[in-house]
């Protein structure tokens, strides 16, 4: 789990209740902004309907790079 507008420990509370909860994580910028584009994103393999989506999910790569989260809003 990554927001990039949330506080690292914001960020670890979702990944912490994620896992006690079983569910799926994600990444996303959440941008506000052009130049806030690709700071972070998910790489995923090919998919072939939602159950298929959600397995591939959990075995996606999450990419943050140093450039992510502003910290204008928590």
């Amino acid at each position: 789990v990554y927001n990039p507008w949330a506080e690292a420990a914001a960020n670890q509370a979702a990944r912490e209740l994620a896992a006690e909860l079983g569910k799926v994580t994600a990444s996303g910028s959440d941008s506000h902004g052009v130049k806030e584009l690709g700071r972070s994103w998910m790489e995923i393999d090919d998919f072939d309907g939602p159950a298929d989506f959600l397995e591939k999910l959990a075995r996606a790569r999450h990419v943050v790079t140093a450039d992510s989260g502003t910290g204008r809003r928590s």
